[in-house]
């Protein structure tokens, strides 16, 4: 199983837009400014995997949800 940072942001940004969160909204809840927010999501800067947790939380999901969606978006990719 590879999971880039790529991934991470890509769920993330689609669990935003699902809960109707921003990422300037997201930015702020931790402190964070739009720009260094955008840097993440860009790939600038990398998500790992012990950012899923206060996110999650944030997110009212789990860690171990959003792990398994990555999972499962990693097998679904994979099919051919």
């Amino acid at each position: 199983m590879t999971i880039t940072s790529a991934d991470i942001a890509t769920l993330i940004k689609d669990l935003l837009a699902e809960k109707g969160i921003s990422q300037n909204e997201f930015g702020r809840r931790f402190g964070k400014s739009s720009g260094r927010i955008s840097e993440r999501f860009n790939g600038k800067y990398e998500w790992k995997v012990a950012d899923l947790f206060p996110v999650a939380e944030y997110l009212g999901v789990t860690a171990e949800s959003i792990v398994a969606e990555l999972k499962r978006r990693e097998d679904v990719s994979g099919v051919v």
